[in-house]
């Protein structure tokens, strides 16, 4: 926290409390077990042990994480607020990355590929690379349908489209195991009364009232 005296501009990235608990918890698990990230799920008993000794506090640094970044950067042009669920989101991922390059080609000596690169390179291959599948067959002509705004060729992809339910789809984590992780009603009551609060205090950030607007319609269709 002392080190954002020195930042100018900050990216501050949300996921919501009931998926971010849980990775986090998986996340402790993995690391006390000896076993590489991101390969296991903590079992529900684990969890449900965790959670209930932890969950106040752990609910509380996800609240202050978001009030000090938003009241250490003031001005719109320095903090952009973006989500985990759209960043992998299919339809919203290329559009969220697109605001992150924007974003960071405003900061002295930073250089951004042209946007049209961000769709069929960046966000592809970082965020949905088990989606995409480009036809290499295609010819370079074929590929070369039109120019972008900049003058450069739009990419033709042929892409294997893939069911945000399929354990395969991008927004579904890669760890095996249980995924039944829940929380106590009141536990619920209470990340909703902070998503409200925080929605409340920051009601001149658009972008972050819609993603804490879409929070609490998740919680509450869990409570």
């Amino acid at each position: 926290m002392e080190g954002s005296r020195l930042m100018h501009r900050v990216i501050l990235q949300l996921r919501n409390p009931v998926h971010a608990l849980p990775s986090y918890r998986n996340f402790l698990w993995e690391e006390e077990n000896g076993l590489p990230d991101h390969t296991v799920r903590a079992p529900e008993k684990a969890w449900e042990q965790w959670r209930d000794v932890n969950f106040d506090v752990e609910i509380i640094k996800w609240r202050e994480q978001v009030v000090y970044w938003m009241d250490h950067f003031t001005g719109m042009g320095d903090r952009l607020v973006i989500s985990y669920e759209r960043l992998v989101d299919p339809k919203m991922g290329p559009v969220e990355t697109t605001r992150i390059a924007n974003f960071l080609g405003r900061t002295e000596g930073v250089e951004i590929v042209p946007s049209s690169s961000i769709l069929p390179c960046i966000w592809d291959k970082v965020v949905n690379y088990h989606r995409v599948d480009i036809d290499v067959n295609i010819s370079d002509k074929e590929r070369k349908l039109t120019t972008g705004s900049n003058g450069e060729p739009l990419i033709k992809r042929r892409v294997n489209y893939i069911s945000p339910d399929d354990p395969a789809h991008p927004g579904k984590s890669l760890r095996k195991g249980n995924m039944n992780y829940r929380f106590t009603n009141p536990q619920l009551k209470r990340i909703i009364y902070i998503l409200n609060e925080l929605r409340g205090r920051y009601l001149g950030d658009y972008t972050l009232v819609i993603i804490l607007s879409g929070y609490i319609d998740e919680v509450n269709a869990l409570s």
